[in-house]
């Protein structure tokens, strides 16, 4: 079996510098493709919504969704929020009390809320 070596380079010599150089350009090639790989991708969700979705999950994941499958029922909900640590079910229903509060005022003509964060306020 052979052994896999990393090559240590100095960047201050001339072969530093190739080095960096064939990095950066191998580099950049790889996220120009990336990039136009993820636009087609972003337009396709946009344009065909979860059927895009579901097809990319596919082919990326392996996994066959619908939008059946992505339907929970209230007992197994209820069963899954039974397993939440009783610290995060705690932080989750402040936050939700906070949120609610936050923008029920906010249909309101502006607002300030006091939190045990700090203050909250928005200005019509």
């Amino acid at each position: 079996m052979s052994k896999l070596v990393i090559p240590i380079v100095n960047l201050a010599t001339p072969a530093g510098t190739r080095a960096i150089a064939a990095i950066m350009k191998n580099r950049s090639g790889h996220r120009s493709s990336a990039l136009a790989t993820v636009k087609r991708i972003l337009d396709d969700v946009q344009k065909s919504g979860d059927k895009a979705l579901f097809a990319y999950t596919k082919k990326f994941d392996g996994v066959a969704l619908s939008p059946r499958s992505l339907k929970i029922d209230k007992e197994e909900l209820s069963r899954q929020a039974d397993k939440t640590p009783p610290a995060l079910q705690k932080a989750i229903r402040g936050a939700a009390r906070r949120i609610r509060a936050y923008h029920v005022l906010q249909k309101t003509a502006g607002f300030s809320l006091k939190t045990p964060e700090g203050r909250l306020s928005q200005v019509v």
